[in-house]
C-alpha cells in the first residue's frame, strides 16, 4: 500500500504543479500593480482573494501530494 500511495502522490503533485503554472503564467497580475500604485489595503485583499479563487484547488492538490510524499511508511 505504500508505494501505492506514493505512486497517487506524485502523479497528484504533478498534476498540480502543471495546472499551478499554467494558472500563473495566464493570470492577470495588472490588479496587483492597480491594488499598489497607491496602496489600497482593500484593493491588495481583493487580488489576493482573486488570485486564490483561481489557483486555490491547485494549492491544495501541491500541498495533499507533498503530505502524501512525507508520510513515514509503517516501521516493521
Amino acid at each position: 500500500m505504500n508505494i501505492l500511495r506514493r505512486i497517487v502522490s506524485a502523479i497528484v503533485l504533478v498534476a498540480a504543479v502543471v495546472v499551478l503554472v499554467g494558472v500563473c503564467l495566464h493570470y492577470h497580475w495588472g490588479d496587483f500593480a492597480t491594488a499598489f500604485k497607491p496602496f489600497n489595503f482593500n484593493e491588495v485583499v481583493d487580488a489576493l482573494l482573486a488570485f486564490f479563487a483561481e489557483a486555490g484547488n491547485a494549492i491544495v492538490l501541491t500541498m495533499l501530494g507533498f503530505i502524501g510524499l512525507t508520510i513515514p511508511g509503517r516501521a516493521k
